[in-house]
């Protein structure tokens, strides 16, 4: 696998989240692949045991700390010598299914490992890949789009992932940075676990994380800039269309 702008070079990545569900499927697949991966997750003996498992290296911390996300960004640039791809997996999904009886705390932490992590891994992630002219891909979810009603905060974090990156994607162009980000439907990772009867006496078809690695991919490799990706069932990744933005008319003083 080459870098994503054509590079000769054998391509390194980190990849956050990348101890559990799509992240470590996507690690894996990257590491098949051929690619030099440094694994990002909050725990330190999970980490260290995929790796040793990948033959690769990895960084334990919370992304939610600006600092840790700094560091792990430098780590892995200093380890390969530059960096050609970020993949941000990190996130949690919460319990709050009625907003009329909340998880107390709940809507401050979904958004934080969800949307704050990202935030911060991007922040540090920008320099290494301008320098590369790499590409930054984040993990969010088709609730994001369509919404989902069972998770309510969880389906805001994703929704305010995607809204981040499309803010911040004709930035990261001018720096010659692909920033996108990949909206999965239905995976069976442990974040659908609890539910995943349900969804199979429903019908409704859930993908394997290998699929969702796949799809990675194929965007990664894709030469085009758009920033929103969707995933379905028998569907390959495709953009997902927007209505064309109109700006808001100035309001009179």
């Amino acid at each position: 696998m080459t870098a994503p702008h054509g590079a000769a070079h054998r391509m390194t990545a980190l990849v956050t989240g990348a101890t559990g569900g799509m992240g470590l499927a996507i690690a894996r697949r990257l590491t098949h692949e051929g690619a030099r991966v440094m694994l990002c997750a909050r725990d330190p003996e999970r980490a260290a045991e995929e790796a040793r498992t990948l033959h690769t290296s990895w960084h334990a911390g919370d992304l939610t700390a600006p600092e840790t996300a700094r560091t792990a960004l430098a780590e892995a640039a200093r380890r390969f010598g530059r960096l050609d791809v970020v993949v941000a997996a990190a996130g949690t999904r919460g319990s709050t299914r009625d907003l009329g009886a909340p998880m107390d705390g709940e809507c401050g932490r979904i958004l934080d490992d969800n949307v704050t992590t990202l935030a911060n891994t991007l922040t540090a992630a920008l320099p290494a890949l301008t320098e590369s002219k790499g590409s930054f891909l984040a993990l969010s979810s088709l609730a994001g789009l369509t919404g989902y009603p069972r998770f309510p905060y969880y389906t805001a974090a994703k929704a305010a992932a995607i809204g981040l990156v499309r803010a911040a994607a004709p930035q990261a162009r001018r720096r010659g940075v692909r920033l996108r980000v990949l909206c999965p439907s239905f995976t069976a990772t442990p974040m659908t676990e609890d539910f995943a009867a349900e969804l199979r006496h429903k019908g409704v078809p859930v993908q394997q994380p290998s699929r969702v690695a796949e799809a990675v991919l194929c965007v990664l490799r894709s030469d085009g800039w758009d920033p929103v990706w969707t995933l379905t069932p028998g569907a390959p990744p495709r953009p997902y269309d927007f209505p064309p933005f109109a700006p808001l008319a100035e309001q009179p003083s």
